[in-house]
């Protein structure tokens, strides 16, 4: 059996985070990479089987994990990159700072996310 995973309210505070570090100056994206991974834990799948698998079968989903999680990381980098424009842009135009832009736009996201459900 899988989980559900996160709730749209996680990940918009996971995003948060990251848009947080995007707005942060004299920073690689390395250095930004590396702090995103401090302060966001990796998200863990649970898979509940009933047969046993073979070893080859494992070997085989454990290349599959690590592959969507190689593509995702890699995923991750690009997003980073095109935000840290975005951020920069969008402050340049409006005069603000990237943290007035993160605080506005938190405050936007979180009037329109559903809430959170035990």
């Amino acid at each position: 059996m899988m989980t559900n995973g996160p709730s749209p309210r996680e990940l918009f505070n996971t995003w948060l985070r990251v848009l947080t570090i995007t707005g942060e100056s004299g920073k690689t994206p390395q250095q930004k990479m590396k702090l995103v991974a401090q302060v966001n834990d990796p998200e863990k799948i649970h898979i509940q089987l009933e047969t046993p698998l073979s070893v080859r079968d494992r070997h085989e989903l454990d290349a599959a994990i690590d592959a969507v999680r190689s593509r995702q990381s890699r995923q991750a980098g690009v997003h980073l990159v095109i935000e840290s424009y975005q951020m920069s842009w969008l402050g340049d135009g409006t005069g603000q700072t990237p943290s007035e832009i993160i605080q506005r736009l938190a405050l936007a996201v979180e009037a329109d996310l559903p809430p959170e459900t035990q």
